[in-house]
This record gives C-alpha cells, sequence and structure tokens, in this order.
C-alpha cells in the first residue's frame, strides 16, 4: 500500500551504552563539535564559540509580552482582522523564552538566506490559477518553457500527463486530479514537479524532477497533492503517471501567487547566518539553531515570541468562513510536516504560510474550498513559531484556545495540530525546528494543565500525549495512512517528548549542575544553565538530571571550579586545582572560565572517574569516550565504574 509522506510509527529514540549505578551511560558515539556556552553572569563565565554556530535554547514562557507590534486596543468586537471576526474576548499574547546561549558541536552549519531572498514584500493581491494536464502524445512535451495544451486530455498506464504554467510572486503550486479509482490510495499515481529558479522564459535554471506525495497530507484522501512552495520561480512543470488499470480523466495544476514578492536579494544564493536544509542524520542530533524572525542576533536575552496571523496575512485573501469552534476538548499534540522543500530563507516563512491558507481556502481555480488554514500552529526550521487557525482574537495568540483545526480529521477536536515547515522524510529537522516545537507544545499544555508529555490517553483507542500524524493509534480512520511527519521525525519524537517534558518540569532550584550524555561521543557535560541543557536535550543528548549542587556564585568562602574544553575532541573537564587548570591550557585547551563555585567545606563528596582509553571513532562513526572525567556524589557508582577498568581520582571537591 501506498501511504502519502504527512506518519509511521511512534518510537523513543534509543541509546547505545548501558547503564551503570547511579544512571551514568558509556555510549560509543562521536561528536564533530565542541561547546558554545554562555555564563550565567555576563563577564564571570562568558561565552566562548567552538566551532561555526548560532544556538537558541526554547524555555516555556516566563511572562506576557506582545505577540505583535501593531497590537490594537480597546475592544475589537465585532470588527475582521487578518481574516477573523474578532470577538470580545480579551487575551494575553504569547512570549516564549529563547536564550541566545547553547551547546556548539551539536549541529550542522548551515546558511540563511538559502534561496537568496533576504526581504518580502506584500505588495499586491493573492491570486490562485489552475492549468489543464495534456497527455504526452497530445502535444505537451514536458520540456522547460513549454506548456500542456488547455482541456482536460486523459491518461491510461501507457502514458502521462504534463502540464506547465508561469509564475508570479513567491509561489506555491499544488495538483488536483480524478481517476477510476478515487478511494484505494494505493492506486494514486506517480506525482513529479519541476521549476525553474530564475530568468524569463529563455533563461533560468531548472530543478531537477521533485517527487511529491500525490494524496492530501491532512485528509488522507485521492485527487489533489500537499500544497508546495517554490519561492520565486518562473514556471513551474508538472507530471503524473497513473497506476496499471488506472485513468486520469481529469487533472490540474494549481499555482498560488501569495500576494508575496521579493524586494531584496543577496548577492549570491549562500549567505552565512543560520539556517539550513535540515542535513541532521536520524541519530546524530544534528540541525544547527536560529532565531525566529524577530529575535535580536546579539541579545543574550529571551525574546521570541508566537507571530499572529496579523504577520503573515493579506488582505486581500480569501475570507475566513469557518468561525473558531471550540467544541473539542485537547488532550495533545499531533506533529506534522508541510511537505514542502526544506530550501527557503528566514524572509520568505510569511509568503509560505499565506500560500498554504490560500491553497487551502481558494474555492475557485484549484483550491480546496476550506474555511481556514489547517493547522494550529506552525514552525519553520529557524525556529519561528506562528499562528495558523484563527482563534478569534486580533493580534494575539490565545494558549490553550481548543480551536479545532483541519488537520488528523477523525482526531481535530482530541489534539492541536502542528507543522514543521519543511519535508522530512530523508532530511532532519532542525535543532532550532524541533527547540521550537517543543516550545509551543509545552506553552499549549501548561495551559491545558497537562503536566506529562510522555504518557497516553483514551480517545478512539490508547493515543500517545505527543505523536505524528501517521501513527498506527490513527488508522482506525483510513484517512491517517500515511508516513507524516516523516521518518526524521518519527526518529526524533522521542527527543521531543523529553524537550517538552524537560520545559514543563522547569528549572530546579538550589543551584544545581545538570548532567546531559552525548549518545554521538559518549561523553558527559555538566552545566549550570538550564537554557543550555534544553539545547542540548532538543539536539538529541540525554538528560541525567542533576548530578550535584553548587553553591552561591561568589558566596565568602567558596572557591570556582574552572571549565576547559579540548578541541580535538569536544572533552570537557572541570578543576577546581588552578594548577591543574594552568597545565590544561598549556596542552592545548582552552579556558571557559568559571563553571560553578563549590563550597571547600560542603558536607557531600564529589567523586571524579577517569577514562584511560584514548579518545578514538569506531567504525560506526561513533566515539569512545576515551580521556572523559566523570564526576558523581555516588559512592557505590565510584566504585562500581572504577571496577569497570575507570582510574578513581578520589574527591574533587564538595557539595552541598
Amino acid at each position: 500500500m501506498i501511504v502519502p509522506s504527512c506518519g509511521g510509527r511512534s518510537r523513543d529514540d534509543q541509546v547505545d551504552g548501558k547503564v551503570l549505578v547511579g544512571g551514568l551511560s558509556w555510549g560509543r558515539l562521536f561528536i564533530r563539535e565542541g561547546f558554545e556556552m554562555s555564563g550565567r553572569r555576563r563577564g564571570v563565565l562568558g561565552r566562548v564559540t567552538v566551532g561555526v554556530i548560532a544556538a537558541i535554547g526554547v524555555l516555556l514562557p516566563m511572562g506576557v509580552a506582545n505577540a505583535a507590534e501593531s497590537a490594537t486596543t480597546g475592544s475589537t468586537a465585532g470588527q475582521t482582522t487578518a481574516g477573523r471576526t474578532v470577538t470580545d474576548q480579551t487575551a494575553e499574547s504569547v512570549s516564549l523564552a529563547v536564550a541566545k546561549q547553547g551547546v556548539s558541536g551539536v549541529g550542522t552549519v548551515a546558511k540563511d538566506d538559502a534561496t537568496g531572498v533576504t526581504g518580502v514584500a506584500k505588495d499586491h493581491k493573492p491570486a490562485t490559477r489552475e492549468q489543464s494536464f495534456a497527455g504526452l502524445n497530445g502535444g505537451a512535451s514536458g520540456q522547460p518553457g513549454k506548456s500542456g495544451k488547455s482541456g482536460g486530455g486523459s491518461a491510461s498506464a501507457s502514458g502521462s500527463l504534463t502540464a506547465g504554467a508561469d509564475l508570479t510572486g513567491l509561489a506555491t503550486i499544488g495538483v488536483t486530479w480524478t481517476q477510476t479509482d478515487m478511494t484505494d490510495l494505493s492506486k494514486a499515481p506517480a506525482l513529479q514537479i519541476r521549476y525553474r529558479q530564475g530568468g524569463s522564459q529563455q533563461h533560468g535554471s531548472w530543478t531537477g524532477w521533485i517527487t511529491i506525495d500525490a494524496v492530501d497530507e491532512d485528509q488522507g484522501v485521492m485527487g489533489v497533492s500537499a500544497p508546495y512552495y517554490v519561492g520565486d520561480a518562473t514556471r513551474a512543470e508538472a507530471r503524473l503517471t497513473p497506476k496499471a488499470g488506472q485513468t486520469i480523466t481529469e487533472a490540474k495544476l494549481v499555482t498560488v501567487d501569495s500576494g508575496y514578492s521579493a524586494s531584496s536579494r543577496s548577492g549570491s544564493s549562500s549567505e552565512t547566518e543560520s539556517a539550513t536544509n535540515g542535513s541532521a542524520s536520524a541519530t546524530d542530533g544534528s540541525g544547527v539553531s536560529g532565531g525566529d524572525s524577530q529575535t535580536t542576533e546579539a541579545a543574550n536575552t529571551y525574546t521570541g515570541r508566537i507571530h499572529t496571523r496579523e504577520e503573515w496575512w493579506n488582505d486581500s485573501n480569501p475570507p475566513t468562513t469557518w468561525p473558531p469552534d471550540r467544541s473539542g476538548e485537547w488532550y495533545g499534540a499531533t506533529v506534522h510536516h508541510a511537505d514542502i522543500s526544506n530550501r527557503y530563507s528566514r524572509a520568505e516563512v510569511p509568503a509560505i504560510i499565506n500560500g498554504i491558507y490560500n491553497f487551502h481556502t481558494s474555492a475557485a481555480n484549484g483550491g480546496r474550498g476550506w474555511g481556514d488554514i489547517g493547522y494550529n500552529l506552525l514552525v519553520d526550521k529557524y525556529g519561528g513559531i506562528w499562528e495558523g487557525r484563527s482563534e478569534g482574537v486580533a493580534n494575539q495568540v490565545v494558549q490553550a484556545s481548543r480551536v479545532i483545526g483541519a488537520h488528523t480529521r477523525s482526531f481535530n477536536a482530541a489534539t492541536f495540530g502542528v507543522v514543521l515547515l519543511g519535508t522530512h522524510e530523508t532530511t532532519g529537522p532542525t535543532t532550532a525546528a524541533i527547540k521550537s516545537l517543543s516550545a509551543a507544545i509545552a506553552w499549549e499544555f501548561q495551559g491545558l494543565g497537562i503536566k506529562n508529555a510522555k504518557d497516553s490517553f483514551q480517545y478512539r483507542g490508547r493515543q500517545d500525549r505527543i505523536t505524528g500524524h501517521g501513527a498506527a493509534s490513527h488508522h482506525s480512520d483510513p484517512a491517517n495512512y500515511t508516513d507524516c511527519p516523516g521518518k526524521q521525525v518519527w526518529a526524533r519524537m522521542g527527543t521531543i517528548r523529553n524537550t517538552v517534558q524537560l520545559m514543563l518540569d522547569g528549572p530546579q532550584t538550589g543551584n544545581p549542575v545538570y548532567r546531559v550524555y552525548n549518545r554521538n561521543s559518549g561523553l558527559h557535560h555538566y552545566t549550570t544553565s538550564f537554557a543550555e541543557v534544553l539545547n542540548a536535550v532538543a539536539a538529541g543528548w540525554r538528560y541525567e538530571g542533576v548530578s550535584f549542587h553548587a553553591a552561591e556564585w561568589g558566596a565568602k568562602g567558596t572557591v570556582p571550579v574552572f571549565r576547559e574544553y579540548n578541541p580535538n575532541n569536544g572533552n570537557h573537564n572541570w578543576t577546581m586545582n588552578r594548577a591543574e587548570h594552568n597545565m590544561l591550557l598549556r596542552a592545548g585547551w582552552r579556558s571557559e572560565k568559571t563553571a560553578w563555585y563549590v563550597d571547600p567545606y560542603g558536607p557531600t563528596n564529589v567523586y571524579r572517574l577517569y577514562n584511560p582509553k584514548r579518545y578514538q571513532k569506531m567504525r560506526d562513526g561513533r566515539g569512545n569516550g576515551g580521556g572523559e572525567h566523570v564526576y558523581t556524589t555516588s559512592y557505590g557508582e565510584y566504585l562500581a565504574v572504577v571496577k569497570a577498568g575507570w582510574h578513581g581520582e578520589g574527591v574533587a571537591w564538595r557539595s552541598r
């Protein structure tokens, strides 16, 4: 059976390595870069960047801020804004805490302006058009620059249908068709598209043929594709090839001009800010972090927020005809991917969302004819979070609104839908996207009073609290036989749940020193920064709780613990011995200054162990954890690890 690309089976991340006494885990994985650390206090720990990365930690909202610079004042009852009829409801806007600090080496570095578009303008009316397909033998060659003939045409399994259309604005395309069997998804045709980037009819560069899903990812029905963003392409072509025994009787190439155009471009299509097309694998936790488009890059502060509909809306959009429906009850979250290109710049995100809205809502010229966009929230690859479905309140995003979306059909009333803007069957989402996705879910859960991100609930069978569109538990509705949100997101579902849970739990009190474990290197890391912990966990590290408690920063009678970094293998060391600290610096380690303070007369011993193995990569590319120091307050764990061949180095310092 062919399934659409928006499911799979839910599974938690698997950890390589065994757990010894106290929970220390020894894996054999490799980390390629080091850490980027920001201190608890400016100028104390400082900021040391190892490798090139811009990491952002996403926390739960710690307060309330304006959700839009253009927020209205006074009552807006009865007015229409961003396609919604505004109620007289008062709602607090959203503030997501976004930290400009994190662990470098947990993601690959990529480009911000992947398409060359650095600015967009909302300067014309959106438009949805359609172009009929024609058979290959009917004169449509499928060559660049030639469109399909007008007229319905038809094609059996012996041939293909093709169509082409010129594009305007920042565009989105899709395909609709009818065929002999419109119920059996395994009989869906093969669907491919290509588009010309830049240039006129005679110039510009064509992409190769791109295979896209030939089944509606949101409703699991035949006859309509997902909307696919092609940006400032000047022309697009599509090709439909029916399955054996099927005849396509009508087919249309649907083009959507988002109402946006590119207002500025870079000199090339590869600038050096953060972003990515998502080069992460399912196991390495890769993906570069980035902020949303409103975050100040230079500030190491908490400034992130959810973008409102007003920020992507075009006043000439088709009207929103579905009023907010709050007749359901949200018990969990459903994760999707939009099945669009991963190649877009930060500036293009509003055009992408408006294109999806127009494809969903246009009643003529091939649109779906829905009353609103299907998703409740959308997350771009840079970490921006965007309001989707209208909640009836202008310039604000309503927490736990319980507004029913259109994303998982029979489960719409029981879950809110969050979609990642990209395609993640073979390409992993960015770490920034995973963190923001987790933050959005945690924020909604907080409003719903949900405290456990890893449990389940009863609704048409047992459902995971956080799962993907195509989860096996959703298959009571045939529309949900889908691969959404893609293999690479399924591989990170455990990471998403872990990150949401950590956000719900929040930072602990009493100057905790947290411990996280990198499955790729077999190394542990210790930090007093909860934001740094979130960065690591969102990138696939395993949270191992609080190792011990430090003293108050700089309190009388306390002494500093120094931190050093080995750029050759990503290893860290912590010591209160200044002579050891200086020796490591002379040997080529980098100083990361003071990590925390300890009380030399504290009641609890903190033991240090050393792995005498020489650090090396194994055949599977993973590190063996050699050369690492590990710290524990458990004497039983200390003895067990010594018995396993580690060197016991006694008491490193004392803690409270």
